[in-house]
Protein backbone atom coordinates (compact mmCIF):
# COMPACT_ATOMS: atom_id res chain seq x y z
CA UNK A 1 0.00 0.00 0.00
CA UNK A 2 1.65 3.18 -1.07
CA UNK A 3 1.71 6.67 0.31
CA UNK A 4 -0.48 8.12 -2.67
CA UNK A 5 -3.14 5.45 -1.50
CA UNK A 6 -3.47 6.70 1.98
CA UNK A 7 -3.37 10.09 1.07
CA UNK A 8 -6.49 9.84 -0.88
CA UNK A 9 -8.62 7.55 1.24
CA UNK A 10 -8.07 8.48 4.93
CA UNK A 11 -10.80 10.24 5.50
CA UNK A 12 -13.07 7.55 3.84
CA UNK A 13 -12.45 4.20 5.72
CA UNK A 14 -14.05 2.94 9.06
CA UNK A 15 -12.95 -0.59 8.47
CA UNK A 16 -10.28 -2.07 6.77
CA UNK A 17 -9.87 -6.11 6.27
CA UNK A 18 -6.47 -7.42 5.41
CA UNK A 19 -6.79 -10.93 6.51
CA UNK A 20 -4.67 -13.80 4.94
CA UNK A 21 -2.36 -11.96 2.84
CA UNK A 22 0.85 -13.45 4.82
CA UNK A 23 1.80 -9.97 5.92
CA UNK A 24 4.04 -9.21 9.02
CA UNK A 25 3.89 -5.47 9.62
CA UNK A 26 1.27 -2.70 8.85
CA UNK A 27 2.47 0.53 6.36
CA UNK A 28 2.85 3.40 8.79
CA UNK A 29 0.50 5.55 7.11
CA UNK A 30 -2.27 3.40 8.67
CA UNK A 31 -2.08 5.75 11.45
CA UNK A 32 -3.59 8.55 8.73
CA UNK A 33 -7.23 6.58 9.12
CA UNK A 34 -8.42 8.25 11.97
CA UNK A 35 -11.61 7.30 11.32
CA UNK A 36 -10.88 3.39 11.45
CA UNK A 37 -13.11 1.86 13.84
CA UNK A 38 -12.34 -1.75 12.39
CA UNK A 39 -9.51 -3.75 11.68
CA UNK A 40 -8.95 -6.63 11.08
CA UNK A 41 -5.34 -8.55 10.17
CA UNK A 42 -6.46 -11.98 11.43
CA UNK A 43 -4.52 -14.92 9.47
CA UNK A 44 -1.52 -13.02 8.74
CA UNK A 45 2.68 -13.76 9.79
CA UNK A 46 3.00 -10.81 12.66
CA UNK A 47 5.17 -11.81 15.65
CA UNK A 48 4.78 -8.83 17.46
CA UNK A 49 1.39 -6.59 17.77
CA UNK A 50 1.88 -3.69 15.64
CA UNK A 51 2.73 -0.31 17.40
CA UNK A 52 0.65 1.57 14.93
CA UNK A 53 -2.72 0.36 15.85
CA UNK A 54 -1.97 2.12 19.42
CA UNK A 55 -2.33 5.29 17.55
CA UNK A 56 -5.70 4.69 16.15
CA UNK A 57 -8.37 6.98 18.04
CA UNK A 58 -11.89 5.98 17.50
CA UNK A 59 -11.20 1.99 16.93
CA UNK A 60 -13.94 -0.12 18.33
CA UNK A 61 -12.74 -3.74 17.29
CA UNK A 62 -8.97 -5.27 16.33
CA UNK A 63 -9.15 -8.96 14.63
CA UNK A 64 -5.35 -10.26 15.27
CA UNK A 65 -6.55 -13.99 15.52
CA UNK A 66 -3.89 -16.39 13.73
CA UNK A 67 -0.78 -14.84 13.85
CA UNK A 68 2.43 -15.44 16.29
CA UNK A 69 1.90 -12.54 18.54
CA UNK A 70 3.65 -13.74 22.00
CA UNK A 71 3.15 -9.68 23.85
CA UNK A 72 0.61 -7.07 23.67
CA UNK A 73 1.00 -3.71 25.59
CA UNK A 74 -2.33 -4.03 28.27
CA UNK A 75 -1.56 -0.27 28.85
CA UNK A 76 -1.62 0.96 25.60
CA UNK A 77 -4.79 -1.18 24.57
CA UNK A 78 -6.53 0.26 27.72
CA UNK A 79 -5.85 3.89 26.33
CA UNK A 80 -7.48 2.96 23.02
CA UNK A 81 -10.96 4.56 24.88
CA UNK A 82 -13.42 3.56 21.70
CA UNK A 83 -11.87 -0.07 21.89
CA UNK A 84 -14.86 -2.70 22.59
CA UNK A 85 -13.37 -6.08 21.15
CA UNK A 86 -9.94 -7.39 20.87
CA UNK A 87 -9.49 -10.99 19.34
CA UNK A 88 -6.30 -12.68 19.61
CA UNK A 89 -7.25 -16.05 19.63
CA UNK A 90 -4.68 -18.71 17.95
CA UNK A 91 -2.04 -16.60 18.85
CA UNK A 92 1.32 -17.34 20.91
CA UNK A 93 0.57 -15.34 24.01
CA UNK A 94 3.42 -15.16 26.41
CA UNK A 95 2.02 -16.37 30.32
CA UNK A 96 2.54 -12.06 31.28
CA UNK A 97 0.68 -10.95 28.02
CA UNK A 98 -2.01 -13.35 29.19
CA UNK A 99 -2.00 -12.02 32.35
CA UNK A 100 -1.81 -8.13 31.71
CA UNK A 101 -5.27 -8.66 29.00
CA UNK A 102 -6.92 -10.51 31.70
CA UNK A 103 -7.20 -7.19 33.60
CA UNK A 104 -8.72 -5.15 30.95
CA UNK A 105 -12.22 -4.88 31.97
CA UNK A 106 -13.43 -1.63 29.72
CA UNK A 107 -13.63 -3.90 26.78
CA UNK A 108 -14.08 -8.06 25.51
CA UNK A 109 -10.37 -9.49 25.22
CA UNK A 110 -10.55 -13.16 23.01
CA UNK A 111 -7.58 -15.06 23.72
CA UNK A 112 -6.69 -18.74 23.88
CA UNK A 113 -5.37 -20.28 26.69
CA UNK A 114 -1.96 -21.57 27.44
CA UNK A 115 -1.67 -25.28 27.63
CA UNK A 116 0.44 -24.60 31.16
CA UNK A 117 3.13 -26.77 30.14
CA UNK A 118 5.10 -24.04 29.24
CA UNK A 119 7.79 -22.49 31.02
CA UNK A 120 8.45 -18.84 31.03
Amino acid sequence: MSKKFFAKIKFFFSELNISNNRMNKLPEELNQLRQLISLDFSYNCFLNFPGIVYTLPKLESINAQKNYIADVDADRLKNLSCLKMTNLLENPLSLRSLQWMSTITAFIVLTTPRDGHDDE
